[in-house]
């Protein structure tokens, strides 16, 4: 504090503690002069607000004692990450249990095959050699169950995924490395756009057919989850790195989450290759050579494991439901409630009626004159200050000392 004229003191904060603009400056001095009056004056706009909680690093009352719900995010991710990991390894070990081909007709080379109800012949084009392996992206082609249990595995958890691609996004905003460098920035903002791409392309392939449906918009989006599959494994390895104290947990998933990248940038391109010639030459079976096969498995495992390991990154979020003091949500259904003092004193309904009294509209018609805040102190100690442009409408709730 510092006396001014020596009748009176204007209570300001240290130059090292400058108002960000002139919407703090004029607030705090409002706030004062509301102390003195036993009075709490509230910010009168949105940026007065904001400039306000940034000057006096003022946090809002989350209620976390009344909250609505308050559990760790872990829990329900890691139950439906668990279904989906369950309903493919049962598409994966039910995919050898039915056998979809019968007879042969030679002559045209065409062999018949059941899809659920539906019949037909294909061009046995690729036929099969001995020693084959099965390809799960093919078996998927071939056979409904497993195509059904595919679309259980990836569909169930997609906006599961899309919300912790966001808080995992938001997370990461905090670290020193995303502040300072504005690369890293943007890459971390571009995570959960890529992750919503890979999602969304990863549902639609597995929803759509080549054989009953769209073979040109499944291999659209098929390359794309190939892509934006890839790039979202590279810019989440390397954010993952840019925590300022990484834990003993996290630097392992982050090189897991590095082996896995590495993995699945090389397996997919030829998984790519592989896949587009069934895509253009479908064929009768979902077999392909061993290699090819192994291929294709250790790029489902790789994606697989890196899925898995955001649970590690989110493994401190909880999920809190609670009325916001600000909020329409603290309705006065008991007015006890809204006393000075009881939990929602603070509340809309409550302030409403405060500043609706007859001692506050003579105060502000006291302290608050057309052109703009009366009374106030230029920020420069003396000099005139431009502060009529700011807003004289603001309100005020009656024994709210702080």
């Amino acid at each position: 504090m510092a006396a001014h004229n020596g009748h009176h003191q204007h209570h300001q904060l240290p130059s090292a503690f400058a108002y960000p603009d002139e919407f703090s400056r004029v607030a705090h001095h409002r706030n004062e002069q509301a102390k003195r009056s036993k009075l709490k004056v509230l910010p009168a706009s949105k940026e007065e607000h904001r400039a306000i909680k940034e000057a006096f690093n003022f946090e809002e009352d989350d209620n976390e004692d009344i909250a609505y719900l308050n559990f760790p995010l872990i829990w329900p991710v890691g139950i439906v990450s668990a279904l989906s990991v369950g309903f493919f390894l049962f598409a994966f070990s039910a995919m050898e249990l039915n056998d979809h081909l019968s007879f042969e007709r030679y002559a045209l080379n065409q062999l018949l095959y059941t899809y659920g109800k539906t019949l037909g012949f294909c061009n046995n084009t690729m036929p099969y050699e001995r020693g084959m392996w099965p390809s799960f992206l093919r078996q998927v082609e071939m056979k409904v169950f497993t195509n059904v249990c595919f679309r259980v595995a990836v569909c169930v958890p997609m906006s599961i995924r899309i919300f912790v691609a966001f808080i995992i996004r938001n997370s990461g905003r905090s670290h020193s490395l995303v502040l300072r460098n504005a690369l890293v920035h943007y890459l971390n903002e571009m995570s959960a756009g890529v992750a919503v791409v890979e999602v969304f392309s990863l549902s639609l392939f597995s929803i759509v057919t080549i054989r009953f449906d769209y073979a040109h918009f499944y291999n659209a989006m098929f390359g794309t989850f190939i892509l934006s599959a890839t790039f979202y494994m590279f810019l989440r390895t390397m954010l993952s790195f840019t925590a300022d104290d990484l834990e003993p947990i996290e630097q392992l998933a982050g090189a897991v989450r590095l082996v896995c990248c590495i993995l699945f940038t090389w397996t997919a391109s030829q998984v790519f290759q592989t896949h587009q010639r069934f895509i253009h030459h479908t064929g009768c079976h979902g077999y392909v050579r061993p290699g090819e096969a192994m291929t294709e498995y250790i790029a489902i495992v790789a994606y697989a494991v890196f899925s898995l390991l955001q649970l590690v990154d989110i493994r401190n979020v909880r999920f809190i439901c609670y009325p916001r003091s600000c909020s329409g949500e603290c309705e006065p259904l008991r007015p006890d409630n809204f006393q000075p003092g009881a939990k929602f004193e603070h509340c809309r309904a409550f302030e409403w009626i405060q500043r609706n009294s007859g001692d506050n509209k003579n105060w502000r018609q006291q302290n608050v004159s057309p052109n703009g805040p009366s009374s106030v102190p230029p920020s420069d100690g003396g000099a005139n200050s431009n502060s009529g442009r700011f807003p004289n409408k603001f309100f005020v709730v009656a024994n709210g000392a702080h």
